[in-house]
This record gives C-alpha cells, structure tokens and sequence, in this order.
C-alpha cells in the first residue's frame, strides 16, 4: 500500500468510558475499601464493543479481558460483548441509556464519538460529559492509505486524483479525515459508508471496491 501519514494530536486507538456510576462504585483503584471488593465479588463486569469482532478495538478488548479483573476489587469475572452499529455510536448511545449504571459495564468505542455531538452528527442521543472517561490503551499516529495498484506515487497525486474511500458511518475517523482533506486542503475524494468495521475496510480495499482507507 501507498501510506500518507497524518498527525491527529493526541489520538488514542480506544477510548474506554463507564456509564455514571454511584459514588460506592466509583472508585474501584482503591482496593482498601472493602465495601467495593464485596461489590464486585461474584459478579460479572461487561466490556462493550462498539464493533464487530476481529478488530483493533475488539482485540484490545479481549486483551484487557484476560487482565483487567486482577485490578478490579472483588476479581469479577470479564466478559466481552459486540455492539456494532453506526460505527461505535450505537453502542455508546446504548452505553448512556440501557446499560447498567453500577459499575458492571464500560466501552470502548471509536475516540471521534465523543465529538459528534459537537459537531452536529445525526443520531447522537447521549452527552459526553456524563460518562465517565477512564483511559486509553495506546496512543498512535493515524493513516490514510491507498492500494499499491491505484499508482499514487507521491502526495502530489494523492491530492489531486478523484479517489475512493471507504468508511464505517458517517461522522466516523475514517469518514471524518478524507472529509477535512476534501474540505480543508482541496482534495477530491469521493467518501462510501456503511463497511461495519476495519476488516470490512481492508477486504474492501483488497478487492478494489475502493482505493483508500483513512483513520487505520
């Protein structure tokens, strides 16, 4: 593939957030409570994913299921559970509404979500301020790539080709870059939603249904 770097400060592949929670179960760090241990004994705690599986964010989320329990008081047990839609933003909705708020579940979801809703995304029915952020499991430089057989040989031709993108949803990173390249520095590409997740991306490239992807 022909790959174009493009900083997006401050990046991070997942964002992890729990739905508001009571004071008792907030502060699960402090193993010397033993009120929070009890909580948690027995009980299963859910890490939602906002995508299909076989993903960077599933992936990820099935690593921190094998270790997370180890710094929860109480050790629950760790399940992991596929909410795709509308790339992420389904599941964060169902985060904010549906879900339990007691601490038994949090998600990770695509790091643009919590921005949607400032920038006017349909669709958009929770408020970011009311989860709680917990943190990242890395921080990355994002790509925008296009198939080694579309001959883009240098940005020069990269900005100016009438490419095709592909993308989850609009709103999305993958949706979001090719647009702010489009609208910002006048390039001409033609963006197509609606592939599930970045599998479905990468095989869509492959198969030359389109010439780039962004957000990888």
């Amino acid at each position: 593939m022909t790959t174009f770097i493009f900083r997006a400060a401050g990046c991070a592949v997942a964002a992890w957030a729990l739905s508001i929670l009571p004071a008792a179960a907030q502060s699960t760090n402090s193993s010397a409570d033993p009120s929070i241990a009890k909580f948690y004994a027995g009980k299963a705690v859910t890490i939602g994913v906002g995508y299909p599986p076989g993903g960077t964010y599933d992936i990820y989320a099935r690593a921190m299921a094998n270790y997370i329990a180890d710094y929860i008081p109480g050790k629950p047990t760790v399940i992991v559970k596929n909410r795709p839609g509308a790339a992420s933003l389904a599941y964060v909705n169902e985060l904010s509404h549906v879900s339990p708020k007691d601490g038994t579940e949090f998600g990770t979801f695509a790091r643009s979500v919590p921005m949607d809703k400032l920038l006017g995304r349909k669709g958009v029915n929770f408020v970011p301020t009311e989860l709680n952020w917990i943190g990242s499991t890395n921080s990355e430089v994002s790509l925008c790539s296009v198939w080694h057989t579309v001959g883009i040989k240098s940005v020069e031709d990269f900005m100016s080709r009438p490419l095709v993108f592909g993308s989850n949803a609009a709103g999305s990173e993958s949706d979001m870059y090719p647009t702010i390249l489009n609208n910002l520095l006048g390039a001409h590409f033609k963006i197509v939603t609606g592939y599930p997740g970045a599998n479905d991306l990468s095989l869509a490239l492959e198969r030359g249904e389109i010439q780039g992807r962004c957000g990888w």
